[in-house]
């Protein structure tokens, strides 16, 4: 009987903090380089390629443009859909529903996990911007995984696949040849070799299309070049969660 009364308790604890969170009007930059949602990870130890080459879990600018990562036994997937103004409306409701606007910025462990990860939920509005971050063993949020969950995996939208037009190509040098690298740069066809990238070079064509199939399966897949292993990063501008430079 305790437990039912504390359960209930704690229901309508949750019932009103939700009910007394802030409902912002559903109104937005409708510009198409406004970013309204981002769902974004960091954190592991992950090499700083990882963090160059990563794209947000999801993005959703004012045009209705969304941009979602899905991992699948390949690899990563990048899709991209355009949502309708009522389907951006109701999203928005819903995180006004889950009371998101009344979740405190950052929620944290009282003691650091080891190779934790940090999951930022941010929206920007008209009226109000609000950014939540959770990390790993901190106490269960509730309504941010569910948010988390349904942006990330396109928030019921069918995707497409999303293939950048131009990308900033970087590259890791791993050293001499060993002959087991699972792919080969075409230096003939293309003019160039990894040993020409330097420390950064804007790619497209060709060029493009075969990094970013090769980033796509793993950031740390060896290519060969020249007699030489490298690692590859291609940031996509507008995308990427690091921007690269302007050309």
């Amino acid at each position: 009987m305790k437990h039912r009364i504390a359960l209930l308790t704690l229901t309508l604890a949750i019932l009103a903090c939700n009910a007394l969170a802030p409902k912002p009007e559903a109104e937005w930059d409708t510009a198409p380089d406004a970013l309204i949602i981002e769902a974004s990870a960091s954190g592991g130890l992950t090499p700083v390629n990882y963090m160059e080459n990563y794209i947000p879990e999801a993005q959703l600018w004012g045009d209705g443009r969304l941009v979602w990562v899905e991992q699948t036994s390949s690899g990563r997937r990048v899709l991209e859909a355009h949502l309708s103004t009522q389907e951006m409306t109701d999203l928005i409701n819903t995180f006004a529903d889950e009371g998101f606007f009344g979740m405190k910025d950052v929620y944290e462990p009282s003691v650091a996990v080891m190779d934790g990860i940090n999951a930022t939920l941010t929206m920007n509005l008209s009226g109000m911007s609000k950014s939540v971050s959770w990390s790993s063993g901190a106490d269960t949020l509730k309504g941010f995984s569910e948010l988390f969950a349904l942006v990330s995996s396109g928030a019921g939208a069918t995707g497409a696949d999303f293939t950048p037009t131009t990308g900033y190509l970087k590259v890791y040098p791993m050293g001499g040849a060993t002959g087991q690298e699972p792919y080969h740069w075409p230096d003939d066809s293309l003019g160039y070799g990894l040993d020409q990238v330097g420390n950064g070079k804007w790619i497209d064509g060709e060029a493009l299309a075969f990094a970013w199939r090769i980033v796509n399966e793993s950031y740390y897949t060896a290519v060969e070049s020249g007699g030489k292993s490298y690692q590859l990063v291609v940031q996509a501008p507008g995308v990427s969660y690091m921007e690269p430079p302007t050309p």
